[in-house]
């Protein structure tokens, strides 16, 4: 067996109740950093000039161009009424959303919020469309300053409490693992081969915290698209699906990061005088 594979199993075996309290409070102060980094871009409320008619998650409003003759409006009616992706469609007059503009609108719900993004790429295409309106490309990064201080200052914490968190539970966990560190140096081994699984613990500590991120972002994301209202304006954020994968993607490198410098930190306790084989 490899010896990295054959340490790193030891090492998890050695994990007793109490390093495991630590390491199950490290992933959890990890996990907070990434939904703390994702709250920077998935919440929020919509900006004063993005606010206009409400929207459900799987509606459209399509502005369209005043140069558009009664005819052309007729025939972009019937045929965005044809495609497969659009459930229904309505021609209204924008005094009947509060709107001022002189264009007409098209009120269009797509078969699912899955295909609200594809409508958007589709309709801004055509000519003589002049924009396209939906919950998804409504901006919510509308944090106000001190929502945003509090986020960093949560980020922080967070941040410093796991590596502070992450120092302990190591210590804990290579105190009961000593007499073999202290055997593989008599044997000569080189200090990388020791210090590499701890690393890799720190890791798999990262990894699990930022599998559990993604699960409670597209948990979020179902409940924002299925249940709107439940997370009033804040929802916006969630319904964006390039947004959202982005985002997870972030954070579960985020708690990567955490989790290796974590590893590293607990690796660099190797070298204090408790592990060493000279008095």
């Amino acid at each position: 067996m490899n010896q990295f594979w054959f340490l790193l199993g030891n090492l998890l075996r050695t994990i007793g109740s109490r390093s495991g309290v630590l390491f199950a409070v490290l992933i959890l102060l990890i996990f907070s950093s990434g939904a703390l980094f994702s709250s920077f871009f998935l919440l929020g409320t919509p900006t004063p000039d993005d606010t206009g008619p409400s929207l459900s998650a799987d509606e459209l409003f399509v502005h369209l161009s005043p140069r558009l003759s009664q005819q052309k409006i007729n025939d972009l009616y019937l045929e965005i009424r044809e495609w497969e992706n659009v459930s229904q469609v309505n021609y209204c007059y924008p005094q009947e959303f509060g709107l001022e503009a002189m264009e007409g609108l098209l009120v269009i719900k797509a078969i699912s919020v899955a295909k609200v993004t594809e409508l958007i790429d589709a309709l801004s295409a055509i000519d003589g469309i002049a924009g396209v309106d939906s919950l998804s490309t409504r901006h919510a990064d509308s944090l106000s300053a001190s929502v945003k201080i509090g986020l960093l200052i949560g980020l922080a914490l967070s941040i410093v409490g796991s590596l502070i968190v992450a120092r302990y539970a190591f210590a804990e966990l290579l105190k009961g693992f000593s007499e073999e560190i202290r055997m593989m140096r008599l044997a000569g081994t080189a200090e990388q081969v020791i210090q590499h699984p701890i690393v890799a613990i720190g890791a798999l500590c990262g990894t699990i915290a930022g599998l559990l991120l993604i699960v409670a972002i597209y948990l979020l994301r179902f409940l924002a698209i299925t249940h709107p209202g439940s997370l009033l304006h804040a929802t916006s954020g969630w319904v964006n699906p390039t947004l959202v994968l982005t985002i997870s993607l972030g954070g579960f490198l985020l708690g990567l990061v955490l989790g290796g410098l974590a590893g590293v930190l607990g690796a660099s306790l190797t070298e204090s005088s408790k592990f060493q084989v000279y008095s």
